[in-house]
């Protein structure tokens, strides 16, 4: 469906979109040539309405709340180009419910390649979310990935 919007003119109107559709051709346009963000990379956003608390929405933050979606939709390009822009592999960003890492939600949703490459690279498999205490482990296994809760442990 994703591939048909796009074809059809939908845009793609921020740098979390963009990670999250694994676009790197897209990302590369949300940053200046000196590696600082184009205001269209866009803020931090809240999809249930009023937001919980105040969110910084500086450069690092916004980075990290992208990096995450690259993760949890499997995009490694995405994520590595993130990555090397200063997004920080351990950090649980703003902007989710369940907020986690970005190897919590590859966890979650059953991404082993994306589960390899993060541990490759640094990524603390013993780090437990925000709201309910879990490790990416946990978090794999109540996604229905026994094989990566296994991995995790």
């Amino acid at each position: 469906m994703i591939p048909l919007l796009l074809e059809r003119g939908a845009k793609v109107q921020n740098l979390r979109v963009a990670a999250g559709l694994g676009r790197t051709d897209l990302m590369e346009s949300f940053f200046y040539a000196d590696g600082s963000l184009k205001p269209e990379a866009g803020r931090i956003s809240w999809p249930f309405g009023r937001r919980p608390h105040a969110w910084s929405h500086d450069q690092q933050a916004i980075i990290n709340n992208a990096f995450v979606y690259a993760c949890m939709h499997g995009h490694i390009e995405a994520a590595e180009l993130l990555l090397d822009k200063g997004a920080e592999i351990n950090v649980i960003p703003d902007g989710f419910d369940y907020a986690g890492t970005g190897l919590h939600y590859a966890a979650l949703n059953g991404h082993c390649a994306m589960v390899e490459y993060l541990l490759a690279h640094g990524a603390d498999r013993t780090i437990k979310d925000t709201k309910v205490g879990s490790t990416p482990s946990g978090w794999a296994n109540h996604g229905g990935q026994p094989e990566l809760s296994d991995l995790l442990t």
